[in-house]
């Protein structure tokens, strides 16, 4: 006797889509039949309990058939009978009509209208056209919000615009922007959830000759030989925030954010990054050793209960000086511990303990504020929200404009009289800004070296 026991089937449903009903029917009535191992049963005996779990109206259908005795024997042709009879009489031009006329509603994720427009186009008899339609309809179809999108696809050729092309392209699309409007919604700025040692192993070093926008964007192509990302974060230089980058972003296909102006603890990942790179590269230059074979030793260094950078990103160590076996640099997928995740989400609790959420500020509103972080306080009026997560942009008493982070910013007491500005000590030098992608770029770093 089995251990386990099925329930039995139960009747076919005549009501409503019977097509439907019968065709997940039939998928369970296999499904017993395997469990129960009655598929070797003669065919005989199956139609007969096929019979016998359909109902009564069923075997009324059945003698309908006027089946021959050899004919009533066979389980597929009594399985074709019943599929034939439940089908639904196609109207080809009223589906090819729904076909066509389907647009995507303004709050419908892509993946819902993608299924369909397959759907749809399943049952509308396109044959050798339903790859080219679809993909044709799926573009025409697409909602306003993604009219930036439909413009660079139908400016592919079609010899790469396939349908898968054109799904990924827009599932990688949407996914990105969901990512982007969840972030500004719970005020983050970490796009992508990777810990420090991941950064480092997707680290670039790069000399800046200048800080001009065309060589920030080269220095990017250079990067983005590997791959273009979803999101590039960013400091707010001016080379960053020129229309050329901006023209540069949209060609390229990517989200660009800024990090909050005079707070640098928003991108503390590329920051931390930074600070292991220079650190690495002071030591090099203490010791007279090459920085880029160190910075290469550390990337294959693992830590305490932690796979190296190298494993993490690649799944294998790198071929440095040091020997290694070569069966140490074949592939194997390392996954971070569950200690470390764990370890990960208790910092993040027992930070959170000592935050606390700042209320937003209205436009025209009186405040105080900071031009440089631990700076004076200086009285101003808010002009409206800022390019970045957290900011807003603010005036002095003297007109000049200011986007600060919301923690650099605080309300004016009610009764309270304007202070004057005071000169500030520290001072903005371009020298000083900032190269972020997932990695760093720092213009004096490298130039310390001759790199």
């Amino acid at each position: 006797m089995d251990a386990f026991a099925l329930s039995p089937l139960q009747p076919l449903n005549l009501t409503e889509n019977v097509s439907h009903n019968f065709k997940l029917w039939l998928q369970r009535f296999q499904i017993y039949l395997k469990a129960h191992n009655l598929d070797k049963e003669t065919e005989e005996r199956q139609v007969n309990i096929l019979l016998n779990y359909t109902g009564d109206k069923c075997i009324t259908v059945f003698n309908s058939f006027n089946l021959t005795n050899a004919e009533s024997k066979s389980i597929k042709t009594v399985i074709d009978k019943f599929t034939d009879h439940f089908a639904p009489k196609k109207h080809l031009t009223l589906l090819r009509h729904n076909f066509f006329a389907r647009e995507q509603k303004s709050d419908e994720p892509f993946e819902d209208y993608f299924t369909a427009i397959i759907n749809l186009g399943l049952q509308c008899d396109l044959e050798a056209l339903r790859e080219e339609l679809t993909k044709a309809k799926i573009i025409s179809g697409l909602d306003s919000k993604y009219d930036d999108l439909r413009t660079r696809l139908m400016a592919e050729e079609d010899k790469t615009l396939s349908l898968s092309y054109v799904t990924k392209y827009l599932k990688t699309a949407e996914s990105s922007r969901q990512a982007v409007t969840q972030m500004q919604k719970d005020n983050r700025v970490d796009v992508f959830p990777m810990s420090e040692d991941e950064l480092l192993a997707k680290s670039k070093v790069i000399k800046l000759v200048n800080l001009e926008s065309q060589t920030s964007i080269n220095a990017c192509k250079s990067i983005f030989v590997h791959g273009i990302p979803v999101v590039v974060v960013t400091d707010a230089g001016t080379q960053f925030s020129s229309q050329k980058f901006k023209d540069f972003a949209s060609n390229y296909g990517f989200t660009h954010i800024t990090a909050s102006a005079k707070w640098s603890q928003s991108n503390g990942q590329s920051e931390s990054a930074v600070k292991i790179v220079k650190n690495i590269f002071k030591k090099c230059q203490l010791a007279r050793d090459d920085p880029w074979l160190g910075l290469m030793e550390y990337r294959n260094t693992p830590k305490e209960h932690m796979p190296s950078p190298a494993q993490l990103l690649y799944s294998r160590n790198l071929r440095a000086r040091i020997p290694v076996r070569s069966e140490d640099l074949k592939p194997k997928v390392y996954r971070l511990p569950e200690k470390f995740v764990r370890h990960e989400d208790t910092v993040k609790k027992y930070c959170d303990k000592r935050t606390t959420s700042l209320q937003p500020l209205r436009e025209g509103q009186d405040i105080r504020f900071q031009k440089h972080q631990s700076g004076h306080w200086y009285a101003g009026k808010v002009k409206g929200k800022g390019p970045q997560p957290r900011s807003y942009q603010v005036r002095d008493h003297s007109g000049n404009l200011f986007t600060r982070n919301r923690v650099m910013i605080n309300p004016s007491p009610r009764q309270s009289s304007p202070t004057p500005a005071t000169p500030t000590t520290s001072s903005d030098s371009s020298a000083n800004r900032r190269f972020h992608l997932t990695g760093d770029c720092r213009r004096k770093s490298c130039e310390e070296f001759g790199q």
